[in-house]
């Protein structure tokens, strides 16, 4: 099997280099609208029709820390390290005392406005990318960041294993309202464990382990005999990029605790996701018996490298493998563009040009994945 190492003119490769040369890192020297100092932090997406990147995203920037990480110990190469450094020192500089992460900041006063309070899950995603920069820099300043994130996370906790899905900056009080999946409490939730399970190998800490076996229990309660995840409260609906994510953790925790029951369920997500797909495509959510099958290039990354870590023989995977790099920017020049994937469609079908950050590192993943027989270190899942 190939890895990036020989695989210079691939779609893997042309995403690593969208990565590091596309400006979707903000370079030495840029300010948000307030005058912060954002060098280093990503970019949510760029926009082709007007020519402007997003707004600074935290949750992305902990995901880009994992990836930078992922592509340093897939390729020896250091600078994806030097670029992982750069994001994981600018997080350093805006962690709040109490160890969370502001959500997002703008480069301009008309972008569109994330919430103002804490968000648990971007916090957990940028908990695993400093634990994974520690783990490859050994520089403590890193662990002890995550550790801090970790500890607020749990103090989060509910007796279930929940955890609200927003917090107030000031009061601390959790403002979880029922507007979609991500503004509530959800099994989505689980993929937290991952940098909680980094840091119980990295520290031994016990609280570590008890606080993802929590989370897990909680979601499991959450998940339907077929393998689908509930991800809008007491409705019975389902939105397959959350549904993922629970697949994502379930995957890690098992794979860390070597307990079957967990590999099980997540084993379970993917093939009742897979069961509904069609030609390449993945069902982007499901109310009741509604299927909406505008598609999202996100889903089908995290689909197609779940499939493969579960190892999940099918057809469908293939036909996803081989229609995901339709979404990627190769025919233009562009710096911008070149290399990175589009998102998809809006949830009414509208295509979206813009060049996204997440998706492109989701199927940089999957398509290395994909493409290699290497062990794979389930804390290096983006």
């Amino acid at each position: 099997m190939l890895t990036i190492k020989n695989m210079e003119h691939t779609n893997a490769q042309r995403a690593a280099d969208w990565l590091l040369f596309s400006g979707i890192q903000n370079a030495d020297g840029t300010r948000d609208v307030d005058g912060v100092d954002v060098s280093g932090s990503f970019n949510a997406w760029f926009n082709p029709n007007t020519n402007e990147y997003s707004y600074i995203y935290i949750e992305i920037s902990g995901y880009a820390v994992t990836t930078l990480c992922y592509l340093y110990r897939e390729t020896g190469e250091d600078r994806y390290l030097q670029a992982a450094k750069r994001v994981g020192d600018w997080l350093l500089a805006v962690q709040h005392p109490s160890g969370a992460f502001p959500t997002a900041l703008y480069m301009r006063q008309r972008a569109p406005k994330k919430p103002t309070e804490f968000v648990a899950f971007d916090v957990g995603m940028v908990t695993n990318g400093l634990a994974v920069l520690y783990r490859e820099t050994k520089e403590e300043k890193y662990l002890s960041s995550a550790v801090k994130a970790a500890d607020w996370m749990i103090s989060l906790q509910r007796e279930d294993g929940s955890i609200p899905a927003m917090i107030d900056q000031n009061s601390g009080e959790a403002k979880d309202n029922d507007a979609t999946w991500s503004t509530q409490s959800g099994p989505y939730h689980v993929k937290l464990v991952i940098g909680l399970l980094n840091l119980h190998e990295l520290t031994g800490a016990e609280r570590f382990e008890k606080a993802s076996r929590l989370l897990c229990d909680d979601a499991l309660m959450r998940q339907k005999d077929n393998g689908q995840f509930l991800t809008y409260g007491d409705l019975d609906g389902t939105n397959l990029h959350p549904h993922t994510y629970s697949a994502e953790g379930l995957f890690v925790v098992g794979t860390y605790l070597r307990e079957p029951r967990y590999i099980d369920a997540a084993r379970r997500a993917i093939a009742w996701t897979l069961s509904l797909e069609k030609d390449g495509i993945i069902l982007r959510h499901k109310h009741n018996e509604r299927l909406n099958y505008n598609e999202r290039a996100d889903i089908l990354s995290q689909t197609c490298r779940m499939a493969t870590l579960l190892r999940i023989q099918s057809d469908a995977q293939n036909r996803i493998l081989r229609r995901l790099p339709r979404y990627q920017n190769n025919d233009t020049d562009d710096i911008r563009q070149r290399g990175g994937f589009q998102f998809g469609k809006s949830s009414t079908g509208d295509p979206l040009s813009h060049v996204n950050a997440w998706v492109t590192m989701f199927a940089l993943q999957a398509l290395l994945l994909a493409d290699s027989d290497r062990p794979f270190s389930p804390f290096y899942l983006i």
